[in-house]
């Protein structure tokens, strides 16, 4: 599902809008509402659908704010550090692992 990327030598996971929907629709507890995720949780955050090309994320556990994710947007995803960036800088400054 996601895509493995170097930062600082290190792999961290990285995630597509369409690979975080179908992650939400596998989800046995997502409400589904048109065929598409309600409320659930990803790395022990929760992500709130607004409508199908956004959803809210929380960026810190255990916290209540939280900002929109697109499908122009990518998620990566560094040990607790959420961090979201916008496809076209995320495919400038990193690189994929195969």
């Amino acid at each position: 599902m996601g895509k493995y990327i170097i930062k600082e030598s290190k792999p961290i996971e990285a995630f597509t809008f369409d690979e975080i929907i179908a992650y939400g629709k596998a989800n046995p507890i997502a409400n589904l509402i048109d065929g598409m995720p309600w409320c659930f949780n990803f790395k022990d955050r929760q992500i709130k659908y607004v409508n199908d090309k956004c959803y809210e994320i929380q960026i810190m556990k255990n916290s209540r704010r939280s900002i929109p994710f697109t499908p122009d947007d990518i998620i990566m995803v560094d040990e607790d550090k959420l961090y979201i960036y916008s496809a076209k800088s995320f495919n400038n400054v990193y690189e994929i692992v195969k």
